[in-house]
């Protein structure tokens, strides 16, 4: 019944470690890795500068089914996010934002704004 979860599970690790590499090489600190709560959880939550984003990571081979997200799964993951910084009191970020990151044979694909969350307090 659960065949292949443990070498699925090795490699998400694996794509997760490979894209904190990415990050790193790219100018962001990581300031968590499978971070949860009870909102959801988030693959990796980076800082660049004052911007904090939110990492999706993926490794699918089939690229175009693995980049949808339902809306049930980004309102998750928007709840997590913004439950993340509500505990995060000591610091100040101008933006956030959601982004993807495709880990593919080797190949690293990172797509900013891969997603948005809608205000609900707009008038």
């Amino acid at each position: 019944m659960l065949r292949g979860t443990c070498s699925n599970h090795s490699a998400g690790l694996k794509a997760e470690r490979d894209a904190c590499n990415f990050l790193i090489h790219n100018g962001f600190s990581i300031l968590k890795q499978r971070w949860r709560s009870g909102f959801g959880e988030i693959d990796v939550i980076a800082s660049k500068g004052l911007e904090l984003v939110f990492f999706e990571i993926k490794s699918s081979k089939n690229y175009k089914r693995s980049f949808l997200l339902t809306e049930r799964q980004k309102r998750r993951c928007a709840n997590a996010a913004l439950y993340f910084i509500s505990l995060d009191n000591n610091q100040c970020y101008d933006s956030f934002r959601f982004d993807y990151i495709f880990v593919i044979d080797g190949t690293i694909e990172h797509i900013q704004n891969a997603f948005y969350i809608e205000d609900n307090n707009k008038s």
